[in-house]
């Protein structure tokens, strides 16, 4: 029996149709697919980028911070060699500059607070407790640390700590002995 030709051109024209069509399905699938997966990248390269900027913000104010207590911390040991046991020439030169680097702690204490984790705003405050009272200070407040010093063997262990806090939080991979 022969085969007319409607039934000659209807074969290879469904194989053609059903091709097509799986190829457009095929095509939308893919195009879903790849759509998915970059914008799933755009995505973690943003979170990525926020945690940076995060990071940076952090380690600047971290760095503020330990910089600022230093700076603190010697003036403090200065006022208190210029003006412990009697008043010298350069005790009131060393009192103006304590207040200045108080006035610079407390601007730094703020940015802690505000991009600090908890634990660096934990720490933070054992490292506060053994310098004047930020917000409650007063003349004799100094005075205090005037005549008595500074405990270095305190504070510095305190400092290390901080650090090391930093050295866990900062870097995008942190080391092993953080």
């Amino acid at each position: 029996m022969r085969r007319g030709w409607l039934e000659r051109i209807a074969t290879p024209l469904a194989a053609a149709i059903v091709a097509g069509i799986l190829a457009v399905f095929g095509s939308f699938w893919a195009t879903t697919i790849a759509n998915k997966t970059a914008t799933d990248n755009l995505r973690a390269s943003f979170a990525e980028q926020r945690a940076q900027v995060e990071r940076d913000k952090r380690g600047d104010a971290y760095l503020k911070f330990l910089g600022t207590t230093a700076g603190f911390a010697r003036a403090l040991v200065t006022t208190h060699d210029q003006c412990a046991s009697e008043r010298t020439a350069g005790c009131d030169s060393a009192r103006v500059d304590l207040q200045t680097k108080f006035s610079d702690l407390a601007n730094a204490v703020n940015i802690v607070y505000i991009y600090g984790s908890s634990n660096a705003n934990r720490l933070m405050g054992l490292i506060l407790q053994l310098l004047p009272k930020i917000y409650e200070t007063n003349e004799s407040d100094f005075e205090s640390y005037i005549r008595n010093g500074l405990d270095d063997s305190v504070l510095k262990p305190r400092l290390i700590a901080f650090q090391r806090n930093m050295c866990t939080e900062l870097p995008a991979n942190p080391r092993g002995d953080c």
